[in-house]
C-alpha cells in the first residue's frame, strides 16, 4: 500500500468506491464517498455531482472511476486521506475508460 500523494495541484485519481453515505449538516446535506487508489491508499471527499446525476447512491458501491482533485494526506495515518473539488470523472470497466454521461449497468459492467 502506497501512501497518499501530497501536491498542491489537482491530481488524476484511479479507484474503486469502497462506500457511500449521506452527511447532514448545518447547510444541508452532501454526498460522502471513500475510494480506495489502485495504489492501496483511502480517499474521503464528496460524490462528484455527475456520478449523482446517473447513479443512485445505493448502486456506487464497486464502480471503478478516475478524475482530477485536490488531495491532501491525514495527520493521523500516511495511507488515509482526503479529495476536493473532484472533476473530469470517467467510469472505467473491463480497463476502458467510459465518457462522462454514459450510464454502465451492473449488468452490462458484469
Amino acid at each position: 500500500c502506497n501512501e497518499v500523494p501530497t501536491s498542491k495541484d489537482r491530481i488524476t485519481l484511479i479507484g474503486q468506491i469502497q462506500n457511500t453515505k449521506l452527511v447532514t449538516h448545518q447547510f444541508g446535506s452532501t454526498y460522502k464517498m471513500i475510494l480506495v487508489s489502485d495504489e492501496g491508499y483511502k480517499l474521503y471527499g464528496s460524490i462528484p455531482n455527475t456520478l449523482l446525476q446517473d447513479y443512485d447512491i445505493s448502486e456506487m458501491k464497486g464502480l471503478r472511476i478516475t478524475f482530477d482533485a485536490t488531495v491532501e494526506r491525514s495527520d493521523s495515518d500516511k495511507h488515509f486521506g482526503f479529495f476536493k473539488r473532484p472533476t473530469k470523472l470517467r467510469q472505467i470497466v473491463g480497463g476502458v475508460e467510459i465518457p462522462p454521461y454514459y450510464k454502465i449497468t451492473k449488468k452490462e459492467g458484469a
